[in-house]
């Protein structure tokens, strides 16, 4: 545990038993996450987006807290807290011959700092941190500094990563199953150029379906992807007209207007009518057996 020297480091009992059961809980290891990174101004990239401080130093070294578990008589419950490097010849604290171990990063660390907790260094180091003032939702964090240290939780990290890594699986494997119409209607839907060849949709795909494996997996589970491409094919085969600085779609051959969806936020108008005509009510759903009708009668034409 922490080096108790004179005032430093004279935690309440209490204290120290909920901090050594906690450390215990984080296993043999236990890694943290400074936020120290910034904008790699280098706009090619070359050393990644963000680049990181030679050597990142976390202030202050030495802190107080207050142990609201302090209940021994005559002990103050204001602690003032270090990691003690030397002392002097009588074991006090002495000026000029008294140091503190201070927390740094090298850039290669790329702001995680592991500790090993069968190690009494790393194991100090990590107490001095849970006790830290910029621990980000530590027992004795302060909102009014940032809170530029995070525990890296392994369990949910794991947890994550599995599922991320299930979500790709299901993603590539859905689109492996899909045959060459479910492609077009795939690109149709996202506004991909569906003109182009297979080998190019699916590959298309499947670097949405490895990007963002969770979106793919929801967009495909549901009717959007299929009321999606309707929409796109049937404003490419001139069936509706959408005014974009209006936002009004209108059935292109007597100019009669069907709704007026917002020009506004980030989302394509191709999602934006998908959305009307899959939660429109009686009016939409009218429209949707129209459309599905007009847009099959034109792929004979052409076929």
């Amino acid at each position: 545990m922490l080096q108790q020297v004179g005032i430093y480091n004279d935690l309440s009992p209490k204290l120290l038993e909920k901090l050594e059961k906690r450390i215990e809980g984080f296993g043999k290891t236990v890694r943290y996450r400074f936020d120290i990174e910034k904008e790699n101004p280098d706009k090619s990239f070359h050393d990644g987006k963000t680049i990181f401080p030679q050597i990142y130093t976390l202030d202050p070294c030495v802190f107080n807290i207050s142990d609201k578990l302090e209940d021994r008589p005559n002990k103050s419950k204001s602690k003032t807290i270090a990691l003690i490097k030397k002392q002097n010849e009588k074991g006090q604290p002495g000026v000029g011959e008294f140091e503190f171990t201070k927390i740094r990063l090298k850039s290669s660390q790329r702001g995680i700092l592991r500790l090993e907790l069968d190690k009494e260094e790393d194991k100090d180091m990590c107490m001095a941190i849970e006790l830290h003032p910029k621990l980000n939702g530590g027992d004795f964090s302060d909102k009014d500094r940032h809170q530029v240290i995070s525990r890296v939780d392994e369990q949910q990290d794991a947890a994550i990563a599995i599922k991320e890594r299930s979500d790709r699986r299901k993603a590539l494997n859905s689109v492996e199953d899909m045959d060459y119409a479910s492609l077009i209607q795939f690109s149709d839907a996202v506004g991909f150029d569906s003109t182009q060849t297979e080998g190019v949709l699916r590959n298309l795909i499947e670097e949405l379906a490895e990007a963002d494996s969770g979106y793919f997996n929801d967009l495909i589970k549901g009717k959007s992807i299929e009321i999606q491409a309707l929409v796109k094919q049937a404003i490419d085969r001139d069936i509706l007209t959408y005014e974009p600085v209006e936002g009004k779609l209108t059935w292109t051959g007597n100019k009669q207007l069907i709704t007026v969806v917002s020009p506004m936020g980030t989302e394509s108008e191709i999602v934006k009518i998908a959305a009307y005509l899959n939660t429109g009510g009686n009016k939409a759903d009218e429209v949707y057996k129209k459309l599905k009708s007009l847009v099959a009668e034109k792929k004979q034409a052409l076929a």
